[in-house]
């Protein structure tokens, strides 16, 4: 029973196991079904899944020989390769970073390394029991010795008897080497053609039928008749497949289903050619308003010399009308291009949509769902995270907050999984069974302590912030920068989460999450209540929205000022309240420096500087509206994947960076849309998507930097200069070609120069909307170019900004816009139309309606 060549990865002597784990797959897929011989899955498959077998995920198995007394261990690489380890565990770290490889020449010795080998004792000896673990991390010291005790092996190991699976071929959780294309997915005969292998989260190895053979034959050539497969628990696997499925089904039978993208395309380009042209049709009517209303109000001289006297009463009755007029003014504009679109047409294929979406929704994604929650909720996805992960070991503890972050991943958007990690994050207290609270303090025993002392009671500006930041300095080392970079992509996995969370911490509870996260990163909270007048409030928020949606702050203050100014008139003629008091609470970023001077005050005066009366908008943003989450955007913007890659210290400026951009959303809504303000208004629709085309600017900032992975080798501890392993490989563009699309972008710039600086009379509106292409366009290119990655909210942001402005240019040619909507699918031909084209076919309708928004060809 022995096979010995090459390197540690090839050798190998004893009694021939390939471990593998539980996997899901959908019901019809082609990979095995989970063999019924081994110990059904703890949670029933619901939502047309099942359960399969897969490879172990990277990581290290450890087998403690009972009889011996004595540690066997191998890391798992990536690609399914078992190098064994010396007793004590530890790993050469270029086995860790993929520098040392077996032989891909030899197909023997490669099929001997994807097998692990116990050692066999001589007749007439006894072979005793083996106790086997999976885990994503390498067990310190102190985890190993609890792994020793009888009773903790007997409840959270896998028992394998030899002389059982030797003598009679049967063990707990072992199957024979000769199902190997039965059971494993990777070596099925369907491998090729499964579905799996589209959506795994994890490593999908590409074996071939004879990489299946070697491996069996490998076997029989170290032992005959004997070798197995033994199962191992994964749980984190499991969570993590059933948010990829989940989301891969939807995207197959909806989003990207033939039988719904022209529709869902043509809708969606509908309703944001009405939204657009009908917004910029009321700010040129208000705006060309307000021309005339100055005039009548403080008169004019006419182009004869002739002095016309100001005239402020009939100015304020022909603000009046003209307000009364807008909407009325705007939805006959409309009218014309209305009137070629048959929302008939539209309703039906939305209803069907809605339909079978929602009977979707209810046949699988639902029973998913729960089955997920079910996982979530388990006892052996705790008993991996409690006794694998050191409570004690900072190291251990950032590998802990990426495995949590890899079982929420994907799951935010679904209802009853949103509510959940809701619940979890805004409970008073951090506790053993609650992963995601103990993930924002590192699954540490004296950082949760901490927290917990913390907000037993007071309120957050009673808190002691500058001992809660010095405690976690002490208690992560040289070790923060690590923890904060990791903590950070958690965080912008669970940013619609955490603000849920804040919404409920202003009415006064403390979390201990927003507690952990604000010390963590050095600095404080504290809560603020402000009064004044509803105007106020708005104005502000509008200017933030604006702010939201304009990171790198391109557009000037006088400009923006005038854009508030239209837009509120604008709300307010469209039934916005604008009129009475508002009271809202805000919980606000602090520096440690301003908390300490704060909690110094005696308590009247701490109660006032926290309760104001306020009496404009610019009081407000003082107040409520730090600057940090930009300063924090642009830091991360600015910084290379690469360089943290490489230095782990670059990771200190991004602390807080999520959590600072999250309270200026919680500031926006509650400043926004407070109780006793409710509005169901075109106000509440941009709260709502100026805060999500933040949130998924975060998304993508952060999207990159998720490729970066704490490797769960705790012994070498990722400090300054630690060697990370980068997922995938960062894109590269060919830019040859995408570099013509700058040529679009300065014409825009030109034009909107020329419109707003050279032209005597030149178009303000028209300017705007260069300026806007210009803006959309370059955001577009530079994205093509490689230089950052946008997300899809952030693509469909830049194209309304194009499009948008293409739609008001095109909107000054007769007819262009006319001539698409009577050429679409769901078109509408008038009674007294003539020359009706015909209707263009799907391949062209969109490239045309692109075409069409292209500034150029509308003016054409």
């Amino acid at each position: 029973m022995s096979q010995k060549q090459g390197c540690n990865f090839c050798t190998r002597q004893g009694l021939a196991l390939l471990p593998v784990r539980p996997g899901i797959k959908g019901l019809d897929d082609r990979a095995p079904d989970f063999p019924a011989t081994f110990t059904p899955q703890p949670v029933t498959a619901q939502g047309e899944t099942a359960y399969t077998t897969r490879l172990l995920r990277e990581g290290f198995l450890y087998i403690r020989n009972e009889m011996a007394g004595s540690w066997i261990n191998y890391y798992v690489t990536q690609e399914g390769f078992y190098y064994p380890l010396p007793e004590s565990g530890n790993v050469p770290p270029t086995v860790v970073d993929g520098k040392t490889k077996p032989c891909i020449t030899e197909p023997a010795e490669l099929a001997r390394a994807s097998l692990i080998t116990l050692p066999v004792m001589p007749p007439p000896y006894q072979n005793g029991v083996f106790w086997f673990a999976w885990s994503e991390v390498e067990w310190t010291d102190a985890v190993r010795k609890q792994h020793e005790d009888a009773g903790y092996q007997a409840r959270y190991m896998q028992r394998f008897d030899m002389n059982a699976w030797l003598n009679s071929g049967k063990a707990e959780n072992v199957v024979s080497m000769s199902a190997l294309t039965e059971t494993v997915a990777e070596y099925s005969r369907g491998a090729d053609s499964c579905d799996l292998r589209l959506w795994s989260p994890v490593y999908w190895k590409k074996a071939k039928v004879l990489d299946g053979t070697n491996l069996f034959q490998a076997a029989e050539a170290l032992s005959p008749g004997k070798g197995g497969m033994i199962l191992l628990s994964d749980p984190v696997a499991i969570v993590q497949e059933l948010s990829a499925l989940s989301n891969h089904r939807l995207a197959t039978n909806f989003s990207n289903n033939p039988e719904y993208k022209r529709g869902l395309a043509l809708s969606s380009a509908l309703s944001g050619l009405k939204d657009a042209m009908c917004t910029q049709f009321a700010r040129d009517l208000l705006a060309q308003d307000e021309r005339l209303e100055s005039r009548t109000r403080y008169g004019w001289e006419t182009t004869g010399g002739i002095m016309i006297p100001a005239q402020p009463e009939r100015a304020n009755d022909l603000h009046e009308l003209n307000n009364s007029v807008m909407e009325t003014q705007v939805g006959e504009r409309w009218a014309a291009y209305e009137k070629y679109i048959d929302r008939g047409k539209e309703k039906a294929f939305l209803k069907k949509y809605d339909d079978a979406l929602l009977a979707y929704d209810s046949r699988i994604i639902v029973p998913m769902t729960e089955m997920y929650l079910d996982w979530m909720k388990s006892g052996e996805l705790l008993d991996y995270l409690d006794h694998n992960f050191d409570p004690e070991d900072v190291a251990s503890g950032g590998v802990f907050i990426q495995a949590v972050a890899d079982c929420i991943t994907g799951m935010t958007d679904k209802k009853g999984a949103s509510v959940y990690f809701c619940e979890q994050m805004s409970l008073p207290s951090v506790t053993a069974r609650n992963i995601l609270l103990r993930a924002t303090v590192m699954n540490n025993t004296s950082w949760t302590q901490q927290i917990n002392s913390s907000v037993s009671g007071g309120r957050y500006d009673n808190l002691p912030w500058d001992k809660l930041a010095d405690g976690f300095k002490d208690i992560t080392k040289g070790l923060n920068a690590g923890i904060n970079l990791v903590m950070e992509t958690y965080l912008s996995s669970v940013s619609s989460v955490l603000l849920a969370v804040a919404r409920k911490s202003v009415e006064g509870a403390l979390m201990p999450a927003l507690v952990a996260l604000a010390s963590c990163s050095g600095h404080a909270l504290k809560t603020v209540q402000l009064t004044g007048e509803r105007k106020h409030f708005v104005s502000a928020v509008l200017e933030q929205l604006a702010e939201l949606t304009d990171v790198d702050d391109r557009v000037s203050k006088d400009r923006l000022r005038h854009y508030i100014d239209i837009e509120m008139r604008r709300m307010k003629i469209s039934g916005a309240e604008m009129n009475g008091k508002q009271e809202s609470r805000f919980i606000v970023m602090i520096d440690i420096d301003e908390a300490k001077q704060l909690k110094s005050l005696p308590v009247v005066e701490r109660e006032k500087a926290l309760a104001k009366t306020i009496h404009s908008a610019e009081e407000i943003n003082e107040s409520v509206f730090p600057k940090y989450w930009r300063n924090k955007m642009s830091v991360v913007k600015g910084i290379s994947t690469n360089r943290l890659a490489g230095d782990a210290a670059t990771a200190v400026p991004l602390a807080g960076g999520v959590l600072s951009v999250v309270l200026q959303w919680n500031a926006v809504v509650g400043g926004g849309l407070p109780k006793n303000f409710e509005s169901g208004s075109k106000f509440t629709a941009n709260i709502v998507s100026a805060v999500g085309a933040s949130a998924e600017a975060v998304d993508t900032v952060w999207r990159e930097f998720r490729t970066i992975r704490l490797r769960g080798v705790v012994r070498l501890r990722y400090g300054a200069g630690m060697e990370r392993f980068i997922s995938s490989t960062l894109r590269r563009l060919v830019r040859i070609g995408v570099a013509a699309g700058i040529v679009a972008v300065l014409w825009d710039s030109w034009h909107a120069v020329d419109e707003f600086l050279i032209k005597d009379n030149g178009s303000f509106s028209q300017g705007v909307a260069y300026l806007a292409s210009a803006t959309g366009g370059g955001i577009l290119w530079a994205s093509a170019m490689g230089w950052f990655t946008l997300g899809p909210l952030w693509i469909i942001i830049c194209l309304v900004l194009v499009f948008g402005s293409a739609i008001y240019l095109a909107s000054k040619e007769k007819d262009k816009i006319q001539k698409w909507l009577a050429a679409m699918w769901w078109r509408a031909i008038p009674s007294d139309e003539k020359n009706i084209p015909a209707i263009m076919p799907e391949t062209v309708e969109m490239d045309s309606f692109a075409k069409l928004m292209d500034p150029e060809g509308a003016t054409a």
